[in-house]
């Protein structure tokens, strides 16, 4: 029993110069887990003793398990009995540790194993960032849009009219008026769309100044009335754009803003204002329209009215009807220009109450 006993210690301890003779296997103490019992002798039919189990605890070792299984068998008398493997809880750091070379190759192990790439990183970077702050390449010669075509009008059938203005006087007092002297506002026009000719008058003008002229009616008795006439021929053509340009387009700017129903002369006026705000030349227009978008009849004309033009390069003065809702156009001869800035009628007499009342009419 003791030779076998001297046996076995040989037998040990060259197993255990093996294993730490195996690479990254550091001197094992006694306070590690790979311990060596000593098995006492067990009945069997060959009457033979076990000898010592080799455990190991620490898992990972490279090839470990197999040289471990290999050594023990030969300890056992190559039974080929496979050792017993466990994992020691709270075991100190250097238990089981694994070389740092060996760890790397661990971790580059798992990569392969699992087939992930390490590309997140990659993945989860704003790839359209930089492509949202590219320049946009410059328009090429087809994208470039054609050149507007210069702005004309387009006309319809003209239409003439027997315009007169009467300007009836009555001397309501009690006393003869003396000098009666009447300044009257005359119409004007320029104005493409209309052709304004003054064709009579019943009293010779004593001056014109600017578009008013001054007329002497001589002395009035009480009660008398005295009517000053002046009689024109107009030509009212109806007209169209018939394209468009930057101004035209400024201009639709303001219409849209003040188109609608209201006030006739504040509705032209903000139009004007605002079209000057930008940029564009414009301004009232006052006359007189027809209701109903037509010709007008022969009779007195009760309303007076107002719309706005503004000037573009090439046609000239471009009507706007803000109430009517008529941009760039007078679809019927239904406006008739009068001026461009309301004047009033101006009396001077001596003596006596004279008054005036001013008719419109279209023969």
């Amino acid at each position: 029993m003791s030779k076998i006993r001297f046996i076995n210690s040989i037998v040990i301890s060259v197993v255990i110069a093996l294993i730490l003779s195996l690479p990254g296997i550091s001197k094992i103490t006694a306070r590690e887990d790979l311990t060596i019992s000593t098995v006492g002798a067990a009945s069997n039919e060959a009457g033979a003793e076990e000898g010592p189990v080799l455990r190991e605890a620490t898992a990972g070792l490279p090839g470990g398990p197999d040289q471990i299984g290999q050594a023990e068998a030969e300890i056992n008398g190559g039974a080929g009995n496979a050792p017993e493997q466990s994992s020691t809880p709270g075991s100190s750091p250097e238990q089981g540790a694994v070389p740092k070379q060996e760890l790397a190759a661990g971790e580059q192990l798992t990569e392969k194993s699992t087939g992930a790439p390490p590309q997140e990183a990659v993945k989860n970077e704003p790839v359209q960032e930089t492509v949202k702050s590219e320049p946009a390449p410059p328009p090429t010669k087809s994208e470039t849009p054609p050149p507007a075509a210069p702005v004309s009008f387009s006309w319809g059938a003209a239409q003439t009219y027997r315009y007169r203005t009467e300007i009836v006087l009555t001397n309501s007092g009690a006393e003869v008026s003396q000098g009666v002297l009447v300044r009257l506002p005359l119409l004007e026009n320029s104005s493409p769309y209309q052709n304004t000719t003054l064709t009579s008058i019943n009293y010779e003008p004593l001056e014109t100044t600017g578009r008013t002229s001054s007329f002497h009616l001589g002395d009035m008795q009480p009660g008398e009335t005295k009517t000053l006439i002046v009689d024109y021929t107009i030509t009212v053509r109806p007209v169209w754009l018939n394209s468009t340009n930057a101004t035209v387009e400024k201009a639709r700017q303001a219409y849209r803003e003040y188109a609608g129903s209201g006030n006739c002369f504040v509705l032209a006026a903000g139009f004007v204002n605002r079209s000057r705000e930008l940029g564009l030349t414009a301004r009232v227009v006052n006359g007189i329209a027809n209701p109903q978008r037509g010709i007008f009849a022969p009779g007195y004309i009760q309303n007076r009215h107002s719309w706005a033009e503004f000037y573009v390069e090439g046609p000239g003065w471009v009507p706007v009807d803000l109430t009517f809702q008529y941009f760039g156009q007078l679809p019927q001869a239904s406006h008739i220009v009068e001026n461009y800035a309301d004047q009033s009628l101006k009396l001077n007499y001596f003596g006596g109450r004279v008054s005036a009342v001013w008719h419109t009419r279209i023969l």
